[in-house]
């Protein structure tokens, strides 16, 4: 789990949990919640099987997820970083 927090007090949060009880059911989430603790983003990362460990936020609002994809199947394991706009569209 990792938090950042922008100039306007807004915190980013990313991590993973379990719906299941296997690898493939790990599901990332990014959160931003502002500064009153209310919810403004809720955004899965990836897919099944991804791990977000950390973010970093940049100058112009956008946001940095990194991680990795576990895959059970082919015992690989694949490094990723996704990128998002301040409102949560994937770039």
């Amino acid at each position: 789990m990792d938090i950042a927090i922008d100039a306007e007090g807004n915190r980013y949060i990313t991590g993973y949990r379990y719906p299941s009880e296997t690898v493939e059911g790990c599901l990332s989430f990014l959160f931003k919640v502002n500064s009153n603790g209310n919810l403004l983003l809720n955004i899965t990362v990836g897919n099944n099987g991804t791990f977000s460990e950390a973010l970093t936020l940049d100058e112009d609002g956008n946001i940095y997820v990194t991680g990795y994809n576990d895959d059970t199947i082919g015992g690989e394991i694949f490094a990723f970083v996704e990128k998002f706009n301040n409102t949560g569209h994937s770039k």
